[in-house]
C-alpha cells in the first residue's frame, strides 16, 4: 500500500517505513537461523555425549572348578533317564505284544 500511495508522489517516508520492516524481517530471519542451527548443534553434542551402550555390571568369569554337587545331580539324572528310557521301552513292547495277542 506505501508504494501505491507514493506512486506518483515522491514522499521518503512510506520507504523508510518499508525499509525499518525489511531490515526488521532480516534480523528476525537471522535470528531463526541461528537458534535453529545452536538447537541443532546442541542436539549433536547430546548424541556424542550419551554412550550407545551403557555398562551395568562388569562381566565376571564363570567358575572353573566343577563341584562335586554338579556332579552329582549329573549322574542322577543321567540314571534317572536311563531307568525312564527303559521304562517307556518295556511298556511300549508290552503293549504292542498284548495288542497282536487280540487280535
Amino acid at each position: 500500500t506505501v508504494k501505491d500511495r507514493n506512486a506518483r508522489v515522491v514522499n521518503a517516508s512510506g520507504r523508510l517505513d518499508e525499509i525499518k520492516y525489511m531490515r526488521e524481517v532480516q534480523v528476525l530471519n537471522t535470528m531463526y537461523l541461528e537458534i535453529v542451527k545452536n538447537t541443532e548443534l546442541v542436539k549433536m553434542s547430546l548424541l556424542d555425549e550419551t554412550p550407545i551402550i551403557q555398562i551395568i555390571d562388569s562381566p565376571t568369569l564363570p567358575l572353573i572348578g566343577i563341584n562335586r554337587s554338579t556332579v552329582f545331580w549329573c549322574s542322577t539324572f543321567s540314571l534317572l533317564g536311563f531307568f525312564l528310557c527303559t521304562f517307556i521301552i518295556i511298556l511300549r513292547k508290552l503293549v504292542i505284544d498284548s495288542l497282536e495277542e487280540e487280535s
